[in-house]
C-alpha cells in the first residue's frame, strides 16, 4: 500500500488520492510527473484541498464547477466532434454530416454508450471518480462479458477500438479541466494491436486460388452482380465501398481506365483524398463489364452496380448492391479453398498479383513494376504499407504485362439474369399477398 503523500515510482512522485486511487503528481504545462519532492508535496496539498473543497461542497448540495456526470459529458464531447467535422468540411452548424462523418460518430457515439452501461462505469457519478481501477475492470469485463449477435466475444480489436473511444473521450475532459490525467492512457490492460506482415500467407490468394474463386462464383436473385463484382475487386483492389459506389461514366473503355474518385451529389465517399484514383481496366475485366452492360442496360449517368430492378432509374433513386461477402464466401467453400475470404482479400491478393507483373519500357526491356505505381493504383499516397502489409510474394506466380488470373470466360447470362428477377418478382408478390390478407383478417 503506497504511503499517504508523494511517493517515488521509480524516478518520479505519484500519490495515493482518496477516492481517485493512484495519480501521478504532474506539475501544470507538464505531461509527466515531477521528479523534484517540494513540487510533488505541493501538487499532492493542492490535490487534497480540492479533494476536500468538493467533499463539503457535495454535502452542502452544491454543485463542484469542474465536476461533471460521465453521460452529460459525453453528450457534449460528441456534440464538438460533430462541429469539428463540419469545420474541416468547411460547413455550417446547421449543416447535416457527410456520410462518411456521420458513421464516425455514430462508431463513437455507440463504443461510449456501450462502455458507460457496463456495470463498471454504469454506478460511476461523477467524471472524476473515473480511476485507473474502474477502466481495468471495464477492459476486463469487454473482453469476458459483451458478445456479438452470433453470441462470440468479442474480438480484442473491438474492444481496443471501443476503449480507444473511451479514451478519447477522457483525453478531451482532460484538456477541458475535468481531468487531471487520462487513465486509459498507457494502460496495459488495453489488448495491445497485432502488427501485420507481409509475410502472412492466409491474407492473400495465389493465382491458381484467385482463378479457382472468380470461376466458383455464382449469380442469385439478391446480388445479380456477383460475378461483375467479384471480378472488379480482384482486378483493381478497390475497397468493397469504392467499387459499389462506381458509375457507368466511371468506367473509360477508350482509355483503358477505372476512375475512383468522392461525389457528393449521392453520399459516396473515398477513405481519404489520395484514395481518389485512376486505376487501370484489364482486358478480362473490361470484357465483363462490356458484356454486362451490352446484356442488361443501365442508366449512363447512373450506378455500375445498382440494386435489382433500379437500373434505369435517376441516380438520387438508386442505391448499391453491397451483398458479397457470403457470395465469396460460398464461392471458396465450393472452390474447396480454406482460407478465409473476404472482400480485403482481393485487395492482398491484387497488390501480390501486381508485384510479380512485368512492364516494357521505351526500349522493349522488362523490368518490376515500380511499388509507387502500385501503391497509386490502389489509393496509397506512400508505398510503406505496400511493403509492410499488402506485398505479398506468391511463389506460383505468372510473369505478365497484362494482369489475368486465368479464369474461364464468363459464359452469357441473360437468360439466367432474367429467370432470377422473374423469382424474386413472384416472391415479392407472394409476399405483398400474404400482408393483404392479413391485413383484411
Amino acid at each position: 500500500m503506497p504511503p499517504r503523500g508523494p511517493y517515488l515510482n521509480g524516478k518520479r512522485y505519484w500519490a495515493n488520492l482518496p477516492g481517485l486511487g493512484r495519480r501521478p503528481l504532474v506539475p501544470p504545462g507538464e505531461k509527466l510527473a515531477t521528479d523534484d519532492y517540494d513540487v510533488a508535496a505541493k501538487l499532492y496539498g493542492d490535490a487534497i484541498a480540492r479533494l476536500e473543497t468538493d467533499r463539503r461542497n457535495a454535502g452542502l448540495g452544491i454543485e463542484t464547477s469542474k465536476d461533471i456526470h460521465p453521460a452529460t459529458y459525453a453528450v457534449q464531447y460528441l456534440a464538438a466532434r460533430k462541429q469539428e467535422c463540419r469545420e474541416n468540411r468547411g460547413l455550417r452548424a446547421d449543416d447535416p454530416l457527410p456520410k462518411t462523418d456521420k458513421e464516425r460518430v455514430d462508431r463513437t457515439w455507440y463504443a461510449i454508450n456501450l462502455c458507460l452501461n457496463r456495470p463498471a462505469l454504469a454506478k460511476v457519478g461523477s467524471l472524476r471518480a473515473i480511476t485507473r481501477p474502474i477502466v481495468d475492470k471495464l477492459s476486463q469485463d469487454l473482453k469476458t462479458s459483451v458478445r456479438t449477435k452470433q453470441g462470440n466475444l468479442l474480438r480484442p480489436a473491438t474492444v481496443r477500438r471501443m476503449l480507444m473511444e473511451v479514451s478519447g473521450m477522457l483525453t478531451a475532459a482532460v484538456a477541458d479541466g475535468y481531468l487531471e490525467t487520462n487513465p486509459l492512457r498507457g494502460n496495459k490492460k488495453v489488448p495491445k494491436p497485432k502488427r501485420r506482415t507481409a509475410l502472412n500467407s492466409q491474407a492473400y490468394l495465389t493465382r491458381h486460388e484467385v482463378r479457382a474463386l472468380l470461376d466458383a462464383v455464382r449469380y442469385s436473385s439478391r446480388n445479380p452482380w456477383a460475378v461483375e463484382l467479384a471480378t472488379t475487386l480482384f482486378y483493381t483492389g478497390g475497397r468493397l465501398s469504392e467499387i459499389t459506389g462506381l458509375l457507368v461514366s466511371d468506367v473509360d473503355f477508350t482509355q483503358r481506365r477505372v476512375i475512383i474518385r468522392e461525389r457528393e451529389e449521392d453520399d459516396h465517399d473515398v477513405k481519404t483524398a489520395g484514395s481518389q484514383r485512376e486505376s487501370p481496366l484489364w482486358p478480362r475485366l473490361a470484357a465483363v463489364l462490356e458484356a454486362s452492360l451490352t446484356q442488361v442496360p443501365r442508366n449512363p449517368n447512373g450506378l455500375l452496380f445498382p440494386a435489382p430492378g433500379t437500373e434505369l432509374l435517376p441516380l438520387t433513386e438508386q442505391r448499391p448492391v453491397q451483398r458479397l461477402r457470403g457470395t465469396l464466401r460460398s464461392a471458396a467453400n465450393r472452390a474447396k479453398l480454406k482460407k478465409p475470404i473476404g472482400h480485403h482479400t482481393a485487395r492482398h491478393s491484387y497488390i501480390s498479383g501486381r508485384q510479380e507483373m512485368v512492364e516494357l519500357d521505351v526500349l522493349g526491356v522488362e523490368r518490376p513494376v515500380p511499388t509507387s505505381y502500385i501503391a497509386r493504383e490502389v489509393g496509397h499516397t506512400t508505398e510503406d504499407q505496400i511493403r509492410t502489409t499488402y506485398g505479398h510474394l506468391p511463389r506460383t506466380g505468372v510473369r505478365q504485362t497484362l494482369l489475368d488470373w486465368g479464369e474461364r470466360d464468363r459464359i452469357p447470362y441473360m437468360k439466367r439474369y432474367r429467370a432470377e428477377r422473374a423469382r424474386l418478382v413472384r416472391r415479392r408478390a407472394r409476399h405483398e399477398a400474404r400482408q393483404a390478407a392479413r391485413g383484411r383478417q
